[in-house]
């Protein structure tokens, strides 16, 4: 997703492959944009997976800190407040990183996307759909 703080930028979501670069936005916000496109917000969905070209680089209460991770789940924090940030990244012991708080100039690459809900539910709901259909053919006969 893309936090409300840079909502008002041009973006498009997150595909596997793509190749990122962590930018400091005009809000002051951090997020992804593509190499290519360095105007051009890159959303990313929750339980989106992200390879680091090294282990991340993010700032804790100013002081320049590296995980020993270079991998980590795309997650989102504190919904249920508005104005906060909710783009976050879980790493593998569990911890949680703010995405406004990463390094600018890191480059990232999406590893994997989750499958959409709304496909599955989608063909969930096709096959009962054709289930009833069949089954009203059977009662009629």
């Amino acid at each position: 997703m893309c936090d409300y703080s840079i909502e008002s930028f041009a973006s498009r979501d997150a595909v596997k492959g793509d190749k990122l670069i962590v930018r400091e936005f005009t809000t002051g916000s951090r997020g992804f944009c593509s190499l290519d496109a360095p105007d051009v917000a890159v959303c990313v969905k929750p339980n989106t997976e992200i390879g680091f070209d090294a282990p991340v680089a993010f700032y804790d209460r100013g002081k320049l800190e590296t995980s020993e991770f270079a991998v980590a789940m795309f997650v989102q924090v504190n919904l249920g407040k508005r104005l906060q940030h909710h783009d976050a990244l879980q790493f593998p012991d569990g911890s949680i990183i703010k995405l406004t708080t990463l390094k600018a100039g890191q480059y990232a690459h999406i590893l994997q996307v989750p499958v959409e809900l709304t496909r599955r539910l989608d063909a969930a709901c096709q096959n009962v759909f054709k289930a009833y259909e069949e089954f009203l053919e059977g009662v009629k006969d």
